[in-house]
């Protein structure tokens, strides 16, 4: 009987020591799951901070854009800051964001901070600092707010060095003809069956490639058509409008011949041609033979076998056109050892309608900016030069080189980000609440 109890109690021993194990166990388990809800309860409040942080960095880059400071507050001679408080969300927590930017008119710096209130562990935040640079309108070569397309057989983009030649497959061609649409909207960049020997970037959209197309550049793996490492979704530019330039003139009218001055200089004051419209067609030939400027109002067209050529390499063009441009006809002729040498300035405001047509029958080079016009580029030759539009079609078979020295051609045209960063160690970290310390937190690094 002494023995039965004693087995009695050894197994109630047993099973109370694996009860208090098994709760040992089951403890652990539940800290350990709770000790991971809130880290993860933190990571997202983190990642909504930053997100927060972002969306005042939008506020800041609109305000910069359209140079609208309504609901901004100035801070010193050349500073702005705006607060968004009690943004709401789902559970009980609620959002803030302050944004701080110094230089607006210039090089702008902007701080943006975002902040998660009412959560586990009190309020958590974010800082990142985005330093802007002014860089060249024509940094690819192609650019449009919208759409682009190729509307040919065997169109090619890349890149060459003016300042080393001609355009040349073996000696002179670059890995640089990028192609770039603001777009968000997917397919509004078509490259068909088009070859890129560069980058291709959307503002968030996706692109499409025909199955003869391709995205290429000298690091691509052979067998690759469209190299990830060259294609992006995050493309931003900033593309002003452009207003004609206050000449005065000395002709309102324009005939067939030679314009210019012959044996001028390019820092030579130019001629200038002050137009309220302006067709031709027939045989009729314009040679430009020192530097022009050439100011229309409204239309201004070619067709028939008109030509226009951009004669010496002293000797220049340009055009800013108001209403619909249309150089048709033979087309434009210029060399591409001077693609500066033939310019196009669409003029024409936001909703005008305007389009650009721009014909080469044979090599032809220039610069086109018109970033609210339809532009078509037509060609079956060498293209050479760069384009910004709000539309751009390639047509013909055209192969575009873009002429990598125009990156930083008037350098007073967009705004892109030179760096970006988070800002993590509390000697870096701006603080928002002291506005008169904001200027002197942000030094140019």
């Amino acid at each position: 009987m002494n023995r039965l109890k004693s087995k009695r109690g050894s197994v109630l021993v047993g099973t109370i020591s694996l009860s208090i194990v098994g709760a040992a166990i089951i403890a652990g388990y539940l800290s350990m799951t709770m000790n991971e809800y809130k880290l993860s309860q933190r990571t997202l409040m983190l990642q909504s901070a930053m997100n927060l942080a972002e969306a005042g960095l939008e506020e800041g880059m609109d305000a910069i854009n359209l140079d609208d400071w309504s609901g901004w507050s100035a801070v010193d001679s050349n500073g702005f800051f705006r607060e968004i408080t009690n943004i709401p969300f789902l559970d009980t927590r609620s959002g803030s964001f302050s944004i701080y930017i110094e230089d607006h008119d210039s090089l702008p710096i902007l701080v943006s901070e975002g902040r998660i209130e009412n959560g586990p562990g009190g309020t958590l935040s974010k800082q990142i600092r985005v330093d802007m640079r002014k860089t060249g309108l024509f940094v690819n070569g192609l650019t449009a707010k919208d759409t682009i397309s190729f509307n040919g057989n065997n169109i090619t983009v890349d890149a060459y060095d003016s300042t080393i030649g001609l355009w040349n497959h073996t000696l002179n061609r670059e890995d640089e003809g990028s192609v770039a649409s603001l777009s968000i909207d997917n397919g509004d960049l078509d490259v068909g069956n088009g070859d890129i020997w560069g980058y291709l970037a959307t503002g968030g959209g996706t692109f499409d490639i025909g199955p003869h197309g391709s995205v290429t550049g000298e690091d691509t793996p052979h067998g690759v058509t469209e190299d990830p490492n060259r294609i992006s979704y995050d493309f931003y530019a900033n593309l002003p409008d452009i207003g004609a330039p206050g000449l005065v003139a000395d002709h309102t009218t324009l005939a067939a011949g030679d314009i210019g001055v012959f044996g001028a200089s390019w820092s030579s004051s130019p001629v200038v041609y002050h137009l309220t419209s302006f067709s031709m067609s027939g045989t009729n030939v314009i040679n430009v033979v020192g530097p022009t400027v050439i100011i229309v109002d409204g239309d201004f067209s070619m067709a028939g076998s008109a030509e226009l050529n951009i004669l010496g390499t002293d000797s220049y063009l340009k055009m800013y056109v108001g209403g619909d441009l249309s150089l048709a006809g033979q087309g434009v002729l210029n060399d591409a050892l001077n693609p500066e040498g033939f310019q196009v300035w669409g003029t024409a405001l936001a909703g005008a309608g305007q389009s650009v047509k721009v014909v080469g029958n044979g090599d032809t080079a220039g610069i086109v900016y018109a970033p609210n016009a339809d532009v078509e580029v037509v060609g079956n030759g060498n293209v050479s030069g760069a384009v910004v539009g709000n539309n751009i079609k390639m047509t013909g078979n055209a192969a575009f080189h873009y002429d990598v020295n125009l990156k930083n051609m008037d350098d007073e045209g967009s705004l892109s980000i030179s760096r970006w960063r988070e800002l993590r160690s509390a000697g870096e970290r701006v603080d928002f609440t002291d506005r008169t310390a904001l200027s002197a937190a942000i030094e140019p690094l």
